[in-house]
């Protein structure tokens, strides 16, 4: 009985389905727990800035990465910008797990 159950279960996945379903739901969490990553910390690097200065703070919701290099040069936003740089890495490695 179990050989025959585990002959089964060989044989399941040897026609990739179940690792293509997981394959498919890991790269799906990469990539949406990227793009959640990156937002929230260009979120809380705004806010940094609207501390710090609206005028910054103006030019990050309207220059694109301008978050990211006012991020390079604020000591206080630096840290953020390092799970920026986490959100990044998950979104690309969910891409080519994705691919």
């Amino acid at each position: 009985m179990a050989a025959t159950a585990a002959r089964g279960f060989r044989r399941y996945l040897g026609t990739g389905k179940s690792l293509s379903f997981a394959r498919t739901l890991m790269s799906s969490a990469l990539i949406l727990g990227g793009f959640f990553l990156i937002i929230t910390m260009q979120i809380v690097i705004f806010f940094i800035a609207v501390k710090n200065s609206p005028g910054k703070a103006a030019l990050c919701l309207v220059i694109p990465l301008f978050v990211y290099v006012y991020a390079q040069k604020e000591p206080r936003a630096r840290p953020f910008l390092w799970a920026w740089y986490g959100g990044i890495f998950m979104l690309v490695t969910g891409g080519i797990a994705a691919s």
